[in-house]
């Protein structure tokens, strides 16, 4: 069932049945801890290119602890602390959004199965994406990172990692924690145009044409 989702300025949108959501306008200056807060599982989020402006605090999108099968797409967000927020979640899809001067663009740690960000482009943030610890089945390709102070943070105990196809910017490229996550597929990466050289345990390695 598709339902609409009438943006009001001063109250926060409830999510809390299955479905697939329609954003019906732009919203302006949001003053609140969140706008949308999901709080079901099995739900399709469209923004339909639809902006979400806040005031510079506060969470554009929270997704209740385990919820399941959640898809946010074509959605622009900027001006809050935290776009896209969550812990504790499986099978979650991230697509076709613009974020953009947020502290923290894409916020999501513990125990966060199957996750899956493509197609966005993140400008202007603290922090682009920042996920860790206990994440598995982490897909990121075909994203855009454009001057943020730190593109990517993947932080602590993770598996199954796979980051292609992505564009990173001014930001820095960070993977970190007390047990470094491993990366299993990581390809076609390009820093300001160049591109990324991946070495995990290897040593003794000459790289050609860097710089």
């Amino acid at each position: 069932m598709r339902r609409t989702i009438r943006l009001d300025c001063y109250q926060t949108i409830i999510i809390n049945q299955s479905g697939y959501y329609e954003l019906t306008s732009d919203i302006t200056n949001f003053c609140g801890d969140y706008y949308i807060y999901i709080n079901a599982s099995d739900v399709i989020l469209d923004g339909k290119n639809h902006t979400i402006d806040g005031v510079g605090w506060g969470t554009a999108i929270l997704l209740e602890d385990n919820v399941r099968n959640i898809t946010i797409k074509n959605i622009r967000l900027r001006d809050w602390v935290y776009g896209i927020q969550g812990s504790d979640c499986e099978l979650l899809r991230i697509e076709n959004t613009m974020i953009e001067d947020i502290k923290y663009g894409v916020w999501l740690w513990e125990s966060i199965y199957s996750l899956t960000l493509v197609n966005n482009t993140i400008s202007n943030s603290e922090c682009g994406v920042d996920l860790g610890v206990g994440l598995i089945n982490i897909t990121i390709t075909n994203n855009t990172f454009i001057e943020n102070t730190l593109d990517l943070q993947i932080y602590g105990d993770m598996s199954s990692i796979e980051i292609t196809n992505n564009s990173f910017s001014s930001g820095m490229f960070l993977i970190g924690g007390y047990r470094p996550p491993h990366i299993d597929v990581f390809a076609n990466n390009t820093i300001h145009g160049k591109p990324i050289v991946y070495l995990d345990s290897k040593s003794n390695i000459t790289i050609e044409s860097a710089g």
